[in-house]
């Protein structure tokens, strides 16, 4: 009985936090995320996919954060991708509201792609590839390079690496969407010159908070309006030991 209550607290949590953010859960996504939640926990045991151990921290701080994307853009019929994806945020959230987005998750951690692959198939999730490999890597590939309309990374890396990242996979107007915390601003200082550098423009910054959360997120909106120059992104390890000045 008691892991019956703490399921439907847990499932309060998260439908509650949603309707924060402007967003309405069906029943079948409010137990795909709980689906989720308890395979992370599960894996988690066995392999470093989240310092969090607390569910309804996870939920906030994973499953709700990456649902703030949609205050960036309501995605829908798109193609993404999610670079440096981790446990999957924010691409799986985003998928399990909008399964008709055509969802691309890389990652260079062969561990945690075969969570992904696994979560993925637990999940019964469709239009969804899991990459295993480096953004600059494939950030240079035919059939990636300029080939998605919305890019997504989250806490991956400073923002002047991470445009170099994540920018060359864009098509012409397509935006980047980066997830950030509070100290911004220094961090949007050292990357305007890399964005003008990428054919990147900034086109805005969201700032909110999280459901039951002091935290504040802020969205960077990036769009691409011209192409990247061939020779970038740079190998694997340049873009990290030499931003883009």
């Amino acid at each position: 009985m008691s892991d019956i209550r703490s399921q439907s607290k847990l499932k309060k949590i998260l439908v509650d936090g949603a309707r924060e953010l402007e967003i309405e859960l069906s029943e079948k996504q409010a137990k795909q995320f709980l689906t989720y939640l308890g395979i992370l926990q599960d894996w988690n045991k066995r392999m470093n996919l989240t310092s969090l151990k607390d569910p309804k921290e996870i939920i906030i701080t994973h499953f709700l954060d990456s649902l703030t994307i949609l205050k960036a853009i309501d995605i829908k019929e798109i193609s993404a991708i999610d670079i440096g994806t981790g446990a999957g945020f924010p691409g799986i959230p985003l998928k399990i509201l909008r399964p008709e987005i055509s969802l691309s998750l890389l990652d260079s951690s062969r561990k945690r792609i075969e969570f992904l692959e696994y979560l993925s198939k637990s999940l019964k999730l469709k239009g969804l590839e899991i990459i295993w490999g480096r953004a600059e890597e494939y950030g240079r590939k035919e059939g990636y390079r300029e080939g998605y309309d919305i890019v997504l990374a989250r806490a991956l890396a400073r923002l002047d690496i991470l445009v170099e990242l994540g920018i060359p996979f864009l098509k012409i107007r397509g935006l980047f969407i980066v997830q950030k915390g509070e100290k911004l601003k220094e961090e949007l200082e050292e990357a305007r010159k890399a964005i003008e550098i990428l054919g990147g423009e900034l086109k805005g910054i969201i700032s909110l908070r999280l459901p039951f959360s002091r935290k504040l997120r802020k969205l960077v909106i990036i769009e691409k309006i011209l192409e990247t120059p061939d020779r970038l992104p740079r190998r694997s390890g340049i873009p990290q030991k030499r931003p883009l000045k």
